[in-house]
């Protein structure tokens, strides 16, 4: 969700590249590999901060990124209660 609310708010977001944090970001940030040397992230980070098309670029891509169905908060909190009714309604083991 902290990814979500930054783009909420047109703001991109600069994450390590993890399982499932290219589904968050999408196109509106900068994703950089784990093993990455410092300067890789220093350079992304400079190229976010310091290069305004490319900051307005990502700035309008993550907040269209936010703002699709799949994420919207009533959207997130159904599949939420449908994925806890579908635990709850299991036999407990035995």
């Amino acid at each position: 969700r902290v990814v979500l609310e930054a783009q909420a708010n047109a703001i991109p977001v600069l994450a390590v590249r993890r399982p499932g944090h290219e589904e968050v970001v999408g196109d509106g940030g900068e994703l950089v590999d784990p093993d990455a040397e410092l300067e890789t992230w220093l350079s992304t980070l400079d190229l976010i901060w310091n290069d305004e098309a490319h900051y307005e670029a990502l700035s309008r891509r993550a907040l269209a990124h936010a703002q699709r169905h799949d994420a919207a908060p009533a959207e997130v909190a159904t599949r939420f209660e449908k994925l806890i009714g579908g635990i709850v309604a299991q036999e407990p083991p035995t």
